[in-house]
């Protein structure tokens, strides 16, 4: 865990974190950031392997930066800002080799350029041509598939620059590989609802999408391979807040009511409802979540109080 902001009347940007060990269950403080690198690092970071790579964009105001940071070592490595400026909303994902900053806005205006990549290893940014040509592109969703980027969300077609306003819009479900700058719209790609949300990725060219609508938990798969969809069996509980829910390599992890679970096995198109009792999976809003192969660990998120307060608490349940 590292960065974002202080609850209350008056939030502020933090540069301080802590890294969880769930087999101790003990927390270490992280060396301090380097100067200049703080705020809000949840859209733009990722894991290298044997890194977190962090980039941070601040909107309105900044500051933009970008770092890389070594747990073994306790060491941080900044890293250049790069080309894009300030902005929120926008979408990332790890290539291997890139970190892929792709769209979102600064202020009431969708911030430009629009995409570029970061080398950790060299330091180095490139501007990504095809991407910069859509500024409009308001993405929920990334995906790596080992040589394709797969994006989803929504493109803004007014004419630049694009604002707030603008109200018109459509679906989109993209395929981009960084390599070439090929940018391509796959045939058949219109997912099921327009409000289907990109969440990961099932063997190698199946994408798997929170389908869910009117309270109703419901997964969409795309085989890229074969461009066709099908719909999993929708979920049997009252769902709780969307933002508590976590593909895994294994399935799907919903908060139902206010202390149960339900979790999708895509093998077997089946869902099953625990009751591990009243969690912050449950509670809260916004929850950083994180699946280890066996259980999911819960960590803080907004409570439904006055200026939606981010207590440090944390909790994690083994799925059977």
């Amino acid at each position: 865990m590292w960065g974002g902001t202080t609850g209350g009347a008056d939030p502020q940007l933090r540069a301080d974190g802590a890294a969880y060990n769930p087999a101790t269950n003990r927390w270490r403080k992280l060396a301090p950031a380097p100067a200049g690198l703080v705020g809000l690092a949840d859209e733009g970071a990722a894991w290298t392997g044997t890194q977190a790579l962090f980039w941070v964009g601040n909107s309105p105001d900044g500051p933009v930066g970008a770092a890389l940071y070594d747990p073994r070592q306790d060491r941080w490595q900044r890293l250049p800002a790069g080309p894009l400026g300030a902005r929120e909303g926008y979408a990332s994902l790890w290539t291997g080799t890139e970190l892929l900053i792709i769209g979102g806005a600064q202020g009431d205006t969708a911030a430009t350029p629009a995409a570029a990549a970061l080398n950790p290893q060299t330091g180095v940014w490139r501007l990504l041509p095809a991407l910069n040509k859509r500024p409009g592109l308001a993405l929920d969703g990334a995906v790596w598939d080992g040589e394709h980027a797969w994006l989803s969300g929504i493109e803004y077609t007014c004419p630049p620059p694009i604002s707030s306003t603008c109200q018109q819009s459509h679906p989109v479900l993209l395929r981009y590989n960084p390599a070439t700058d090929e940018l391509a719209t796959p045939s058949s790609s219109s997912a099921p609802r327009s409000e289907s949300r990109l969440v990961g990725r099932l063997g190698g060219h199946t994408l798997v999408f929170d389908a869910s609508h009117d309270q109703t938990v419901q997964l969409a798969f795309y085989d890229t391979a074969g461009t066709m969809w099908r719909m999993s069996r929708p979920v049997e509980c009252q769902p709780g807040d969307s933002t508590n829910r976590k593909w895994t390599d294994q399935g799907y992890a919903v908060a139902c009511g206010r202390d149960s679970i339900a979790f999708y096995r895509a093998n077997s198109d089946t869902w099953t409802t625990y009751s591990p009792g009243r969690s912050l999976f449950n509670a809260n809003s916004g929850s950083a979540i994180v699946w280890t192969g066996g259980e999911l660990v819960v960590w803080s998120g907004s409570t439904n109080e006055t200026y939606n307060p981010t207590p440090n608490v944390g909790a994690r349940t083994t799925l059977p």
